[in-house]
């Protein structure tokens, strides 16, 4: 039988691992300002999901989409890095159907 941990052991586990907390906390930021950082049109049809080594990590719904990040993405990047105080340089987009 395997040993289940506390959820609050796991959490201070989480807390104590700055680099994870970090990451959770920037894709967190990321979605409240979501809207206002690519505008309600394309929020409406993209999400941030993670934040790794400086990347970001977009999901979209489809090639329509992909193709309207492609066509911000420079000035994107520049509003991430501004944002994130330079910790976001990158972004990678992924088409995501929903189901």
């Amino acid at each position: 039988m395997k040993d289940v941990r506390e959820i609050r052991e796991i959490l201070l586990d989480l807390k104590e691992d700055d680099e994870i907390t970090s990451r959770i906390s920037m894709t967190l930021a990321l979605r409240e300002a979501w809207m206002s950082l690519v505008g309600e049109r394309l929020a409406l049809h993209t999400e941030p999901y993670k934040v790794i080594k400086g990347t970001l990590f977009v999901a979209v719904e489809s090639s329509v989409w992909y193709q309207e990040m492609v066509y911000i993405l420079e000035t994107l990047k520049k509003k991430l890095e501004e944002f994130s105080g330079g910790r976001i340089k990158d972004i990678k987009i992924k088409i995501k159907h929903k189901p």
